[in-house]
């Protein structure tokens, strides 16, 4: 499917997805806010067949919790098909959970997100198409009206390691992000909020040495002597950046058991030694449309967006060669899914 017929959003100003990010400018930051979003929590665990009848009230004290759980499946199978094809199964999985502690100004949200799925076409080995281990923790203090100070931290990192063309090019903590950030937080309600954090940090894990010597994710490559080919300085495994950050999130059930979650990240490097640099922003946009057949009975369609100035490509265009590209992943699945609160 050529890149071009993709729907992705114009304040991204890819260019057809081969130039790099826009500047750091306002406009970005207000226009994410208005389509963006992510995970809101919602009720009590043990209240939630009441919750069915009567709202939560933000005021509440204590812990609430939520989660998702969602298996889907796919099959194609050919027999004696004339036009051809390739058979395939694939399954994939999806854990998200949540827990909210409240006490009077105080209010401390945690989430747990793990995707894990497979795939296996008609005479080739059983691929991973998706791994992921997210956890996302806020810490918020009432500041005044609908807005709070808030501290946040995520890390994200996948289970195992993942092949191309028989060479790894990912493993679990090969790469790992780790971000801190200070700001402050709107939220009126528990199904919009956005966060912009003037102060924030992104920490790049690449424990695994022959990426690391690769330079893969962004981390300083190894240096070779150049006539021997010598290992002279093995690669940095660990890289720091200072920056701006801003987090949008949204939960709505749009219609009768359709509900849209989304939640868009965004990361500006001002402290880049490459000052050019300094106007890229890095993007993790992810939103998940739920349809409801019954109880437990879904459709799902979930689609990721990740640009990072940092992440080097191969070129389809020239050969041999690397850059920064638009990463896209969408998915579209029917399978078995429970949530509660």
């Amino acid at each position: 499917m050529p890149m071009d017929s993709l729907l992705v959003p114009r304040i991204l100003n890819f260019d057809k997805y081969k130039q790099p990010m826009n500047s750091f400018r306002l406009t970005v930051w207000l226009s994410a806010v208005l389509i963006a979003g992510g995970v809101a929590a919602q009720s009590i665990k043990e209240q939630a067949d009441a919750l069915q009848k009567v709202d939560m009230p933000d005021t509440a004290i204590g812990w609430q919790y939520n989660g998702f759980f969602n298996l889907n499946f796919s099959q194609t199978s050919l027999n004696n098909w004339a036009a051809g094809g390739t058979g395939s199964y694939a399954i994939l999985g999806v854990v998200n959970l949540g827990a909210r502690y409240q006490r009077k100004n105080i209010l401390w949200e945690n989430n747990l997100y793990l995707n894990y799925g497979m795939v296996k076409a008609d005479g080739s080995q059983i691929q991973k198409n998706d791994d992921r281990i997210e956890i996302l923790s806020r810490l918020s203090r009432k500041a005044f009206k609908n807005w709070k100070y808030s501290a946040i931290v995520s890390f994200r990192t996948q289970f195992n390691a993942t092949f191309s063309e028989n060479m790894m090019v990912s493993n679990f903590m090969a790469p790992a992000w780790l971000q801190p950030a200070f700001g402050i937080t709107y939220s009126k309600n528990k199904h919009f909020s956005f966060m912009i954090a003037p102060v924030a940090g992104k920490f790049t894990f690449v424990e695994e040495q022959r990426l690391a010597d690769a330079g893969a994710y962004g981390v300083k490559a190894a240096v070779y002597d150049p006539i021997s080919g010598a290992l002279i300085t093995p690669g940095k495994r660990f890289r720091h950046e200072i920056g701006a950050y801003m987090i949008v999130q949204a939960n709505y059930d749009i219609a009768k058991n359709v509900n849209l979650q989304s939640r868009l990240d965004l990361f500006n490097n001002y402290s880049d030694q490459n000052k050019p640099n300094r106007k890229n922003i890095d993007v993790n946009w992810e939103t998940r449309l739920t349809m409801k057949v019954n109880k437990f009975l879904t459709t799902t369609l979930f689609t990721h967006v990740i640009y990072d100035q940092d992440i080097l490509i191969n070129l389809a265009d020239r050969p041999g060669q690397k850059g920064p590209r638009t990463q896209l992943k969408q998915v579209l699945g029917i399978g078995i899914s429970y949530k509660f609160g």
